[in-house]
């Protein structure tokens, strides 16, 4: 650990060496953040296809579904609930009207289009695996079975 001959420091009794705990570390800041440019695989095979996997897919049109029907149902549901709001109203039960059937409806539609893309990513994963290629046959199917 202790190497004498770099980084002494003249001393009239010894020569001691400062103790200088991050000297392994002096590597220059350009060698920090030389990342990868291509995925990493831990077998060779994962490298050979190029689509996400089906936990990956799962995710994706799930949560895609579910944020793009809770915005469009907020958006719908806050049309409606300015539509219903009566001029003896105040600004105070508009504003809350608005906000309840915009949160409403946009669980709803949610939650609706959450399950579809859930559905449709499990026929579209079980496609891919029962048929062993990754085509169009596979995700027009699964759109046709989801309904």
């Amino acid at each position: 650990m202790a190497d004498s001959s770099s980084n002494q420091t003249p001393n009239k009794e010894h020569n001691y060496r400062q103790y200088h705990p991050y000297q392994q570390f002096d590597v220059p800041i350009q060698n920090l953040y030389n990342l990868p440019t291509s995925p990493e695989f831990l077998f060779h095979e994962e490298s050979l296809n190029s689509r996400r996997s089906w936990g990956e897919n799962l995710q994706y049109y799930t949560g895609s579904g579910y944020l793009s029907g809770a915005v469009l149902g907020a958006i719908k549901g806050s049309v409606e609930g300015l539509r219903q709001a009566e001029p003896s109203d105040s600004l105070k039960l508009r504003v809350n009207r608005v906000l309840n059937s915009g949160g409403q409806v946009g669980r709803r539609f949610g939650n609706s289009l959450g399950v579809l893309g859930l559905i449709f990513a499990g026929m579209e994963s079980g496609l891919i695996y029962l048929r062993d290629s990754d085509d169009l046959l596979n995700t027009v199917a699964a759109g046709l079975g989801t309904g």
